[in-house]
């Protein structure tokens, strides 16, 4: 049984979408097109570009606040959403991209288990064996 405060990704969308409006209309033709919110693809879509864009840019108010989201996500979110958080959001924008891992890292002291996670999904999909093992 979920606990009331748990996050689902419902509750993760509202908050993304909070955080950005502009992709609103993007999340309505999502669940138009395929008639139930494919969000493994608009988070792909959506999510990994936005973060990729902030910590290349170095912007460190837009990293400070996406970085707390996909925290308090993955602390509090059920399944769905932790495994969102990690391997869609976080793998899709750091894997292949060491400089990119390295900044997203300088940001994470408050996020240790987040980090801890993406660290490590990073390492076991760092072979090309395992990648299409898991991937």
């Amino acid at each position: 049984r979920a606990k009331a405060d748990t996050i689902d990704i419902e509750g993760m969308t509202a908050r993304f979408l909070a955080m950005y409006p502009v992709y609103k209309d993007a999340y309505k033709e999502n669940v138009a097109v395929y008639g139930d919110f494919l969000y493994d693809k608009f988070f792909t879509d959506y999510a990994v570009p936005e973060l990729r864009k902030a910590l290349q840019a170095d912007n460190k108010k837009q990293i400070n606040k996406q970085i707390d989201l996909y925290n308090t996500c993955y602390l509090k979110g059920d399944e769905a959403v932790v495994t969102t958080v990690v391997y869609t959001v976080l793998g899709g924008a750091l894997l292949g991209d060491a400089k990119l891992a390295e900044n997203a890292w300088a940001y994470m002291d408050k996020a240790q288990y987040l980090k801890s996670a993406v660290q490590q999904m990073l390492q076991v999909l760092s072979s090309e064996k395992n990648r299409k093992k898991y991937l």
